[in-house]
């Protein structure tokens, strides 16, 4: 699936980014804290974007000063350069996601990690290193009554049942 890079605002995009809406074709943002603790052990963050450019935005120009200090210019230039090459890139298939997401993680170190960015539906179709979570979302939805096959994220009570999931991974 090819995306077209698009000029996105990121004035209080933090803000407005879980008053989203959620469905398929939504970017997803999963991040950690601390490469040197498994990622199970400690809270994670979920955010979910329009689109690629969007999120990209948000790592730059949000993510990125908040993970790294004032005045260490070389690890912010260093992790906004990673950002970059995931902009310039025309193939965002998983596996190219997935590799670029792993060069980005290893300029980031303790900084933060990130634990999955690409669609929703490739997330929830348990694609790349997030097969564990894909079964915790099914597990969720099987909880809530609803099977994966039946998800619809437009439906406000799917919605709601999501954006649950999501808040509870970083408790």
């Amino acid at each position: 699936m090819a995306y077209t890079w698009e000029r996105a605002s990121t004035e209080n995009l933090f803000d407005a980014v879980r008053k989203q809406p959620l469905d398929f074709d939504s970017w997803l943002l999963l991040t950690f804290d601390d490469a040197s603790v498994d990622s199970w052990q400690q809270p994670r963050t979920a955010l979910w974007f329009t689109g690629p450019e969007e999120g990209a935005m948000f790592l730059a120009e949000r993510l990125v000063p908040l993970w790294v200090p004032p005045g260490d210019e070389s690890a912010t230039t260093a992790l906004v350069s990673e950002i970059s090459k995931l902009r310039a890139s025309r193939k965002l298939k998983v596996k190219d996601l997935e590799a670029w997401r792993k060069g980005f993680n290893k300029v980031a170190g303790t900084r933060g990690q990130i634990l999955w960015y690409g669609p929703f539906d490739d997330f929830q179709r348990g694609e790349g290193d997030v097969s564990d979570l894909a079964q915790d979302l099914e597990f969720w939805l099987g909880e809530n009554e609803l099977s994966l096959s039946d998800l619809n994220p437009g439906e406000p009570k799917h919605q709601r049942i999501l954006a649950d999931f999501f808040i509870q991974l970083g408790v």
